[in-house]
């Protein structure tokens, strides 16, 4: 694949030359046309040109209406049957066209390139990602078999019309789902509310991903210049059950809809934008050239244009709107961790896969098939409503998120117990709260009084299990628990440091977030589904350390009884092993909660 493009929009441009004062005394002057004609091969026979402009030709075994643009044939806007049977006639000095009728094959077939823009079907085109399908039942001109369907996201009620084509499904319309968190956003273009209903929202490549997790691990720290390592399918910004296409998955929707690659730019797929676009909305692609599609497949893919993000970004341009549309992929471009791929419709008939900065924001369109992995589940914490995904791994079933329950019982230095990562509740909504021991242990006993009056040197015999600040039918890991984690993953306990489990940590760690260390990646490979993430620490003197280098995972359990030290899961950017320490239970850490047994 050819590397670094830029949307076509910025670098290209065109010279349209029109020629004037020909020539055409040899051609014969014809200024009428038959009213009906039997098929198509006998309106080839009559020639298009500038006298007989708009005048319209009944063709019978195909039942449609033929109108003429002064060069060519064209499948007509107006279906109305006219019952005249007398020949059209007009009085004009203009000579004919040198250009013959161009044939057109089947009323299925897509419109010549050359002529003007194929004839909508009486099935309206999909205008608004927010709506479920137009108030026609009509498959759109030649797509008479296509296979429609509706989804229906539930984070937020929105209904898609969904097509088949091939061997997979997709979405038929642009999504339309409002992802914001930091800097992982996505946009109406122009920040004009209607363009989101009409082409759906334009979406940064970290929230195409879902960089902060919210719905899957897989995508989970991707965004700009960072590097990641991607699981696919990637869930991403997408609704369950869907994922972000990857370009490999883009490649097979190019060849299915009759694409052929260019020999000399591989990057580029002619016919297959034809078929792709929608029949309606684009702009022309020169004076008589209409933009439009056939929509022959039903995707319907409309011109929503781009957001293009310069460094301030604030000053976000968007650009191209009914000329071109930009889809966005989870496939990051070899060896550029600011390029990703896309794939690009404009208004000539071609299809291209290219790579551009990840800040631009570029439209969704779902592909159908689970990114999330098997044995995942969810969980509701009834307190505040809030979701985390879970994992079984072995025998255990934990939280595959880091808790974000605000427990806020003061202490006698602290306002509250629990914190965001540099007081930035933008950090909480990613990594999850950092919590005190005290907190982590509810040791006021609002949940449970299993672990009441345990904090910093407080003398207490926690009784297990200790539900702490988890949710009802949850509990704050012991040790132990710890310990048959680590084992559950294929840990190795080291004989020399019998408190490090060898090779346990790159499995439990996220594919994506991690910071890299002596320029090696310190992403894990996320085998289980864990999904650890770097969220930090803070400690007693009020400062906050190591996010993207470094968790740690609070346990109940005391290093022994009545100390002031408990023992906690660290996992790093720099190494493959986990290891269990003991530390001040004065520190702010996170907390994974693991289900009770039944």
């Amino acid at each position: 694949m050819k590397k670094h493009f830029l949307p076509r929009a910025l670098f290209l441009s065109s010279v349209f030359l029109v020629a004037c004062g020909e020539d055409n005394s040899a051609i014969p002057n014809t200024n009428e046309a038959p009213a009906e004609v039997a098929n198509l091969n006998e309106l080839e026979t009559i020639s298009c040109n500038y006298g007989i402009i708009g005048k319209k030709v009944y063709v019978k075994d195909i039942a449609l209406n033929y109108e003429c643009d002064g060069d060519n044939w064209f499948k007509s806007y107006d279906q109305a049957r006219s019952s005249s049977s007398v020949l059209n006639t007009v009085s004009s000095s203009s000579t004919a066209s040198s250009s013959s009728v161009k044939k057109t094959e089947s009323s299925n077939s897509t419109a010549s390139s050359s002529s003007i823009s194929q004839q909508k079907s009486s099935s309206s085109v999909a205008q608004s990602s927010n709506s479920v399908v137009s108030s026609s039942s009509t498959a759109p001109v030649g797509c008479q078999t296509c296979k429609f369907g509706t989804l229906t996201d539930e984070r937020d009620g929105q209904t898609y019309k969904t097509i088949e084509i091939g061997d997979q499904v997709w979405m038929a319309e642009n999504l339309n789902y409002n992802y914001d968190r930091g800097t992982a956003k996505s946009f109406c273009y122009e920040d004009d509310s209607t363009n989101c209903k009409k082409y759906g929202r334009l979406y940064r490549w970290s929230a195409v991903m879902d960089s902060a997790g919210l719905f899957s691990t897989n995508g989970i720290g991707c965004g700009h210049k960072n590097a990641c390592t991607p699981k696919y399918p990637v869930q991403g910004v997408c609704p369950e059950g869907w994922h972000v296409p990857s370009s490999e998955e883009f490649t097979v929707l190019l060849k299915a809809v009759g694409g052929v690659q260019n020999k000399e730019k591989d990057w580029q797929w002619d016919k297959a934008g034809l078929n792709l676009k929608s029949t309606s909305g684009w702009e022309n692609h020169t004076l008589l050239q209409s933009g439009n599609g056939t929509d022959s497949f039903g995707f319907s893919a409309l011109p929503a244009g781009y957001w293009a993000y310069p460094l301030d970004l604030n000053n976000r341009k968007a650009y191209q709107l009914g000329e071109e549309a930009y889809f966005a992929s989870s496939t990051q471009e070899n060896g550029f961790n600011s390029h990703a791929i896309f794939l690009e419709l404009a208004t000539d008939s071609s299809a291209e896969l290219r790579s551009s900065n990840r800040d631009d924001a570029f439209s969704i369109r779902c592909l159908k098939g689970n990114g999330q992995s098997i044995g995942t589940g969810k969980l509701k914490d009834e307190r505040d409503g809030q979701i985390y995904r879970t994992v079984k791994i072995g025998n255990q079933v934990w939280m595959a998120q880091n808790l974000n329950y605000a427990y806020k019982e003061p202490t006698a230095s602290e306002d509250s117990s629990s914190f965001c990562y540099g007081g930035d509740p933008a950090n909480c909504t990613i990594y999850g709260r950092l919590y005190l021991w005290s907190a982590a242990m509810d040791s006021v006993g609002k949940f449970s009084p299993n672990g009441k009056g345990c904090g910093y040197g407080a003398k207490c015999t926690p009784k297990y299990p200790v539900q702490g600040v988890c949710p009802q039918g949850w509990h704050l890991p012991s040790r132990d628990e710890i310990v048959t984690l680590l084992e559950a993953v294929g840990g190795i306990q080291n004989e020399e440091e019998n408190w490090l489990w060898d090779n346990a940590g790159k499995k439990l760690k996220s594919v994506g977030g991690w910071n890299n260390f002596n320029l090696e990646s310190g992403n894990g490979s996320d085998d289980f589904d864990f999904s650890a993430i770097p969220a930090g620490n803070w400690d007693y003197s009020g400062k906050f350390f190591d996010i993207g280098d470094q968790t740690d995972i609070m346990t109940s359990s005391l290093r022994k009884e009545n100390s002031s030290d408990s023992y906690y899961l660290s996992l790093y950017n720099s190494q493959s092993y986990a290891g269990i320490y003991s530390g001040s239970s004065m520190d702010g850490q996170s907390v994974r909660c693991v289900m009770d047994e039944e």
